[in-house]
Order: structure tokens, then C-alpha cells, then sequence
């Protein structure tokens, strides 16, 4: 089984995004957010270290389909992606920046798509 680890998509440097947050506890606490994370193999998550997003979205592209809907190519080359998107309604889409709105977007793509998974009806109707 291969190996896997957290990787925040928004890198561990305050002073880069002070402007953007409300002190440094306010940028470690979004930084934490279940949106702002994502399982990528390990061997990757440790080359691509404190990257900025924009530098290190593209080694996401490799890594599990979560991780690479951050790029463009899924939307373009997958088709089966663009059909469970849509059959599910689920609010996917690349990122160009990754800050606060987009944290609390993919946060709440997360919550869906865990109420989807995790929803009474569905699961009495696989059993």
C-alpha cells in the first residue's frame, strides 16, 4: 500500500499572505481547514515542500483525483470527472490563487461530498 501524507496546499509562510489574513493565528487556523488539505504521496509532499501554491498545484495533477481537481487538466482530459461532477452537483473547479474564499469553497465541497458519502438513504440503498 502506498504511503500518504497531509499536505496543506497553502505553504507554512505567514509574512508571504499577512495582508490577506488577520494575524498569524487567523492564518494558521485557515491554513488547517479540512479545505485547505490534501492527501498526495509522500514521496511528493516532501519535494515539493513550502511551494507556493501556484508552483506546486501542478505536482498535484499526479496524485489522487481530490488533489488534482485543483488544476485545469481534470476538467479538460477526464470526462468521467466532468460526469460525476455534474451528476452529483458537486461545485468543483481549478484554482489559479488559493486564500481565504477559496479555503472556505473547497471547505464546503468537502462537506458535501462527505454528506454525500456518508447520507442514511444512500447507504440503506447500497446495502
Amino acid at each position: 500500500m502506498e504511503k500518504n501524507d497531509v499536505e496543506h496546499i497553502v505553504e507554512d509562510n505567514h509574512e508571504r499572505y499577512a495582508e490577506d489574513y488577520y494575524g498569524e493565528d487567523n492564518f494558521n487556523s485557515y491554513r488547517n481547514k479540512i479545505g485547505a488539505l490534501v492527501l498526495i504521496k509522500s514521496g511528493t509532499n516532501k519535494s515539493i515542500q513550502d511551494k507556493p501554491f501556484i508552483e506546486k498545484k501542478y505536482f498535484y495533477i499526479s496524485s489522487n483525483f481530490f488533489a488534482s481537481s485543483l488544476c485545469e487538466l481534470p476538467y479538460v482530459h477526464e470526462m468521467g470527472f466532468k460526469d460525476f461532477i455534474n451528476q452529483h452537483n458537486f461545485d468543483f473547479k481549478p484554482y489559479h490563487k488559493f486564500g481565504i474564499q477559496e479555503i472556505d469553497e473547497r471547505t464546503e465541497l468537502v462537506a458535501k461530498i462527505a454528506d454525500y458519502i456518508w447520507n442514511r438513504d444512500r447507504i440503506i440503498e447500497i446495502e
